[in-house]
C-alpha cells in the first residue's frame, strides 16, 4: 500500500473513532444556571438588560416555585 493511501485510510480510522466516541458520550444534563451566569462573560448587555422588565419579571424557580 502507498504512504498517501495509508496516510488517508489511517486518518478515515481515526475521524471514524472519535465519531463513534463522541455519540457515545451522554448529553450533559440541562438546569437553569440563572441570570447571573451570563453576567461574566456579556457584561455590557448584561447591564443593560438588568434594567428591563424582561430582567424583573423572570425569576429563578428554585428561589421562587410560585414563578
Amino acid at each position: 500500500m502507498s504512504p498517501l493511501r495509508t496516510a488517508l485510510v489511517s486518518t478515515f480510522v481515526v475521524f471514524a473513532a472519535l465519531g463513534v466516541w463522541a455519540q457515545a458520550q451522554p448529553p450533559a444534563a440541562a438546569a437553569y444556571v440563572g441570570s447571573a451566569a451570563c453576567r461574566n462573560r456579556h457584561a455590557p448587555i448584561y447591564q443593560r438588560w438588568t434594567r428591563t422588565r424582561m430582567a424583573n419579571v423572570v425569576r429563578d424557580p428554585k428561589t421562587h416555585p410560585d414563578a
